[in-house]
């Protein structure tokens, strides 16, 4: 068992272990605030899969959240610490993405899924082949009702392709 270490970016308010944190401060001079808190409270929190992508989620994402990335797979025990009214998930268009995202709803019902508007326009032209990809389809991906989680797994599926999250540096 490791000791969950969470990455701060955002231009809000946080509330780590009751302490009051202006991370505005922390992300212009540092990028970032890390920490092992017990309790990380937010109004808006955005969980970010890849570490790059963290660093310049706002770019992407606006600065409406707090974005989180977890050294490690962010698991239920960790879901724990988070206390938010409003979750995004934002992971690779990939079956470990999706897992990641169904283990995260188990915890938080009302988590969101981050899909771009333009999904299928840059899965056309940055997707890459499965090929290689270690990521295997679960009976939970399989069994999802979700609408985006169809959209992705059917799209992954048909396509034998997948999309980083990180097509932003495409752009």
């Amino acid at each position: 068992v490791s000791t969950p270490i969470f990455m701060l970016r955002g231009y809000d308010t946080v509330w780590i272990n009751g302490q009051e944190l202006n991370l505005e401060d922390y992300t212009k001079k540092f990028q970032l605030f890390a920490c092992n808190a017990e309790k990380i409270e937010a109004e808006r929190i955005c969980i970010v899969e890849n570490l790059d992508t963290f660093l310049v989620a706002e770019k992407l994402l606006g600065k409406n959240y707090v974005f989180l990335h977890k050294y490690g797979r962010i698991g239920k025990e960790s879901l724990s610490s988070l206390y938010t009214n409003h979750l995004l998930v934002f992971v690779d268009y990939d079956f470990n993405g999706l897992e990641e995202f169904l283990r995260i709803r188990e915890v938080f019902e009302f988590a969101q899924l981050h899909i771009p508007e333009n999904y299928d326009e840059l899965f056309g032209m940055y997707s890459q082949s499965l090929k290689g990809n270690k990521a295997e389809m679960t009976n939970r991906i399989k069994q999802s009702s979700d609408v985006n989680v169809v959209k992705i797994r059917e799209s992954i599926i048909r396509n034998n392709r997948f999309l980083e999250q990180q097509y932003w540096k495409y752009d």
